[in-house]
């Protein structure tokens, strides 16, 4: 690999990362307005609002979820690794400690809780494929985004997607 491959390399790394942490940045935000506004207009006119809180578990486990990534990288093995230990778990907890209909809460507990689990370890992966240092550009950027864009963000995250060819 001669200096010009490399430096090309070094650049789509960088570009691939700094993609990454764009996003993760931008669900990270929606994920607090969804937490707001089930908060706030969910859990109070409901029924069981324990239950609810506890539902709530599900809003923080897609926002953790960053198989996409993984998915992109082709690095299948991660997501089997992390989410079939996750599901294990919670068949083994749920057949410990559910026994009667009124544990509703604690199996929706223990669901939610052990793959939200599942997501938070994927990121003890991820800095197999990122550097460390996170450097999001500070410049104003237009997140509302046509979907031509949404695939080459993919292509640019995770490789060759197949969205734009094999090219």
């Amino acid at each position: 690999m001669d200096k010009e491959e490399l430096l090309q390399q070094l650049g789509i790394m960088k570009l691939r990362q700094e993609i990454f942490w764009e996003i993760v940045c931008l669900r990270g935000a929606t994920t607090i307005v969804a937490i707001a506004l089930y908060c706030g207009f969910v859990v109070p006119r409901s029924i069981d609002p324990i239950l609810y809180v506890v539902a709530g578990l599900e809003i923080l486990q897609v926002s953790m979820d960053i198989s996409w990534y993984f998915q992109g990288k082709e690095s299948f093995q991660v997501i089997a690794l992390c989410s079939g230990t996750a599901r294990i778990m919670a068949v083994v907890l749920i057949l410990l400690f559910v026994k009667k209909p009124e544990d509703l809460s604690v199996y929706v507990f223990l669901y939610c809780g052990t793959l939200l689990l599942g997501f938070l370890s994927q990121w003890l992966y991820l800095p197999r494929y990122l550097n460390k240092g996170v450097h999001l550009h500070r410049e104003k950027k237009n997140y509302v985004f046509p979907s031509d864009q949404l695939g080459e963000i993919v292509c640019c995250a995770g490789g060759n997607s197949g969205l734009h060819g094999s090219g």
